[in-house]
């Protein structure tokens, strides 16, 4: 047995392991490698504000079960021993009856004993069916807020993810800058040793390569403050050595027709499913207001026994009774809730339509931010190819005598600024695909 435990334990720690990511222990303790969907599972399995969502589902199931119970039977058990030292008959009324029997009109002391099974039964009810109903939308809001909550939590996973690659893919850059500064202030020194140029142009090469050698430390900075706010929202210890598994790539995102969108949003987005369910919940709300005017109708039952003491001149005892209640004038409670409902629904009304028009919005203005963004990282990548090409024409002009450096360098720096400027359209445009998968509700179906 112990060893069939044994096996399990292993292939539940792989499982884990083959959902969640990769692992291996290195010099520095555990290291991790993770891809955006092995991140975007781990911040939905750690992160907080998930758990609280879920943990609400329970809360308003709870708030159901006290709303439930109007309609549903309640039964309890009364026992009750006393004894009486006075009890006046005079006072009751009954002295006529028992004059003869008790003169002073005085009886006591006696013991009481009754023990009974009492049930209770809401028959007619129309106001607490409404309010059943509205417990039932409740639980359903809070459902559609936890799945909302995910793809917030997506979201903030998928944004991490991305500064990690844009982080790292300017670390990348600079390293190139850097390399390209080291070779162009190594034919510079050979240059000036071959009597070419002057030290000048050494100089200037030396200085641009410092330059370049500064920004690569605050770039290492920015890759390990971008590492950490990863590890904090998708609930990795913070001394984990995390690995991204995914690149930053650009590929020509297909885009839905701007009417289709918008009605894929409309169908998707958990927006409008909260909008819709708040407006239901305040109707039944209403409705449970309407109703509490109308009369409600309950049955009463109980059977035990009655006696001296227990089991001393014990008989059985029962009765049934149904009663009917209906306020005829309760001081403008129930007018008063009606209004506060009517008002309430008419605020939910309007907050659904807002949000209609808040989602067309969204549609239309990621589909046009995707668009511009897919024409400036197409700009970026055709102006770092010729600068590239400006770099090697400048390069071999200077190693051929022709003229000084300072047109390397310009064209070094030209070819540095079209590195970063391509990275961030780069990371713009896959953020704008964000958003277009946010405005249609798909969020969870983004992919690099």
């Amino acid at each position: 047995m112990i060893w069939k435990l044994s096996a399990q334990l292993i292939l539940g720690a792989f499982l884990v392991t083959a959902v969640y990511g990769s692992q291996r222990i290195n010099e520095q303790g555990m290291a991790l490698s993770l891809n955006l969907q092995q991140a975007i599972d781990y911040a939905k399995h750690n992160n907080v504000l998930l758990k609280i969502a879920r943990q609400r589902i329970d809360e308003a199931r709870g708030r159901r079960w006290q709303n439930d119970s109007d309609l549903l039977p309640h039964l309890s058990l009364g026992i009750s021993q006393g004894r009486v030292f006075w009890e006046n008959l005079a006072a009751q009324g009954m002295l006529p009856f028992f004059a003869q029997i008790v003169p002073s009109g005085v009886i006591g002391p006696f013991n009481s004993f009754d023990a009974r099974l009492q049930v209770t039964q809401r028959i007619f009810d129309l106001s607490a069916i409404s309010k059943f109903q509205a417990a039932n939308e409740d639980v359903m809001i809070a459902k559609f807020e936890e799945k909302l909550a995910q793809q917030q939590v997506v979201t903030a996973a998928v944004i991490a993810y991305l500064d990690v690659l844009q982080s790292l893919e300017q670390l990348r850059a600079v390293e190139q800058d850097v390399h390209l500064a080291q070779q162009l202030t190594d034919l510079a020194q050979h240059q000036l040793a071959a009597g070419v140029v002057t030290n000048l142009d050494v100089i200037r090469a030396q200085t641009r390569l410092a330059g370049q050698k500064a920004r690569e430390q605050g770039d290492i900075q920015a890759v390990n403050t971008a590492f950490l706010s990863l590890k904090r929202i998708t609930g990795v210890p913070l001394d984990t050595e995390l690995y991204v598994g995914d690149s930053l790539q650009f590929f020509d995102e297909k885009k839905l027709a701007v009417g289709d969108a918008i009605d894929v949003a409309i169908k998707d987005r958990i927006e409008m499913s909260i909008a819709t369910s708040k407006v239901k919940y305040e109707q039944y709300r209403l409705s449970q207001a309407n109703r509490e005017r109308l009369p409600k109708l309950d049955f009463y039952g109980d059977y035990g026994q009655s006696a001296v003491e227990p089991n001393k001149y014990a008989h059985s005892a029962a009765q049934i009774a149904v009663s009917m209640h209906m306020p005829i004038f309760e001081g403008g409670a129930i007018e008063g809730e009606i209004r506060q409902q009517q008002s309430l629904k008419a605020q939910a009304q309007t907050m659904y339509h807002d949000m209609q028009t808040q989602v067309e919005e969204d549609v239309r203005l990621a589909l046009q931010t995707l668009t511009t963004e897919t024409e400036q990282v197409k700009a970026a990548g055709e102006a770092l190819r010729l600068s590239s090409q400006e770099v090697v024409l400048a390069k071999d002009q200077y190693a051929n005598g022709v003229g000084n450096n300072i047109a390397v360098v310009d064209a070094q720096a030209t070819l540095e600024n079209s590195r970063q400027s391509y990275v961030t359209a780069l990371v713009q445009y896959h953020m704008a695909r964000v958003n277009y998968y946010s405005a249609l509700g798909k969020t969870e179906s983004f992919h690099l």
